[in-house]
């Protein structure tokens, strides 16, 4: 199974709604970037990872948490986000994983291309999340989709029709 590794703050400041939203609030942003990764990351078929620098945290525990499926990760105080991703991304690809890293930062790309990971910008991770979006949203709504319809014979649906219309 493939592995995102994303630096947090990198792609809060790429994305430019989650830019906004940083300027009032970097929790929410912080947030938001975590529940938009734990919506797409089913339909991905993925691994997710987020790194954060927790000397930006105001306080905040350092460790690791998981919320639904994604890994959230807050560096120990004094480690990088930038050293944090090089250390997992090694390690994950040593165990037979395909890693793709999402940053922006060319030095970060270069280092755990040098590694064996696969490197993706921000905007190109913001890209496929709005085309898997799109997808999703053109397949929910289809105006004749009936999941329930293969399987009604005929006098079943016109018995459901007759209730719909009552």
């Amino acid at each position: 199974m493939t592995v995102l590794i994303l630096d947090g703050y990198n792609v809060i400041h790429s994305w430019p709604e989650l830019l906004r939203l940083k300027e009032s609030n970097l929790g929410h942003a912080r947030d938001k970037l975590i529940d938009e990764m734990i919506n797409v990351r089913p339909l991905l078929g993925v691994e997710i990872f987020i790194v954060f620098d927790a000397y930006r945290l105001g306080g905040r525990d350092t460790g690791q948490e998981e919320q639904a499926g994604v890994r959230v990760i807050y560096t120990r105080q004094g480690e990088t986000a930038d050293t944090c991703i090089e250390r997992l991304a090694g390690e994950l690809v040593t165990a037979g994983k395909e890693v793709v890293v999402v940053t922006g930062d060319w030095l970060e790309q270069r280092v755990v291309w040098g590694k064996g990971a696969l490197r993706l910008s921000p905007m190109g991770l913001r890209k496929l999340v709005l085309e898997v979006r799109r997808k999703v949203e053109g397949y929910t709504e289809e105006r004749d989709y009936n999941p329930l319809d293969g399987y009604l014979s005929p006098h079943e649906r016109m018995i459901l029709e007759k209730w719909r219309r009552e």
